[in-house]
């Protein structure tokens, strides 16, 4: 007994220690108490994507925040970190499962993925001297918010190498601002989603692989875009390897699959990039040739080859982004 106790007085005070060296681990472990203190027994967590304020894109700080984080939660007695290698299943599995548009009866269940029980999240933004964070915990099964908090990390703790925006944040912006709603259509019946395995604003480091997986809720014609961080865009899908742009609905659909001779592999330079999706129920008067540049992102090159719309004639659409760093 006397020796179990000694142990854990030892790990408390090598915390305390480390805590020291680190203090936004401190601030974090801090937080992360009043999210513990009202359970009973640990809690199987993963950490998943933090974005800059209502912007959902990342940046070195995203991925910064997000792997202190997950030092403080496996040492935290209140916590169980989940490996991360897995938590791409997750999020995915969140969601289709959570989605009405997709069927159902091809989503692996998120109840029978017992192996987490949770995932935090969130978002921040500069605050004078500080980073202000949102933090948030919401559980798996149910999609539901269990509990939040804000805390601010002082910017003199976090290392100079870390920014807090992305490196071509204003060409983000931009192409937010020319490509989130094109068409203006408001078609709440007629739905198309893309996202990146690590979810919306998902960081990635150089060198990783990425992929592209969307979906509709009704069978369509589709083209697929992609945004570098240098603002420029290629057509990406249809292509030569899959030169059928007709999707079937609530069917998910992946860029590159295993069909595909090739693989996505991430590179400087560094920043935010994007995806772009436009369904029509109509097919196209024009698709452009894949993999070629278009030029600068634009709202009239990602609209073009819509026909004159008829009553008949239904388009949506949807964009994604994700960050590249060091």
């Amino acid at each position: 007994m006397r020796k179990s106790l000694c142990f854990l007085l030892l790990i408390f005070f090598c915390s305390l220690a480390g805590y020291a060296q680190n203090p936004i681990q401190g601030i974090l472990a801090d937080t992360l108490h009043s999210f513990a203190s009202d359970r009973p027994s640990p809690v199987v967590v993963s950490v998943g994507n933090f974005t800059y304020a209502d912007k959902e894109i990342g940046s070195r700080f995203s991925r910064y925040l997000e792997e202190n984080l997950s030092a403080v939660l496996s040492r935290s007695p209140g916590f169980e970190l989940f490996a991360r290698d897995r938590l791409e299943e997750i999020l995915e599995t969140l969601e289709l499962s959570l989605s009405n548009l997709f069927d159902q009866s091809t989503v692996p269940q998120v109840g029978k993925l017992k192996a987490i029980q949770a995932i935090f999240s969130g978002r921040f933004f500069e605050e004078g001297a500080e980073v202000r964070v949102f933090l948030e915990l919401v559980e798996i099964e149910s999609g539901t918010l269990v509990k939040k908090a804000s805390f601010g990390l002082p910017r003199s703790a976090i290392p100079a190498s870390v920014s807090v925006l992305p490196d071509n944040y204003n060409d983000a912006l931009f192409v937010i601002e020319e490509l989130a709603e094109v068409q203006n259509a408001d078609n709440r019946d007629f739905v198309v989603k893309a996202w990146t395995p690590r979810g919306e604003g998902g960081v990635y480091r150089d060198g990783e692989q990425l992929v592209i997986r969307f979906y509709a809720n009704r069978d369509c014609f589709i083209k697929v875009y992609h945004v570098d961080v240098n603002k420029n865009m290629k057509h990406i899908f249809p292509n030569r390897f899959y030169p059928n742009n007709w999707i079937r609905g609530r069917r998910l659909y992946k860029i590159p699959d295993s069909s595909y001779p090739f693989t996505f592999e991430l590179t400087a330079p560094y920043g935010t990039e994007f995806i772009k999706v436009i369904a029509s129920t109509v097919q196209f008067d024009d698709i452009e040739e894949s993999f070629q540049q278009l030029g600068s992102a634009s709202g009239e090159l990602v609209s073009r080859g819509l026909s004159v719309k008829a009553r008949a004639e239904q388009v949506t659409e949807a964009l994604t982004s994700y960050t590249i760093i060091e």
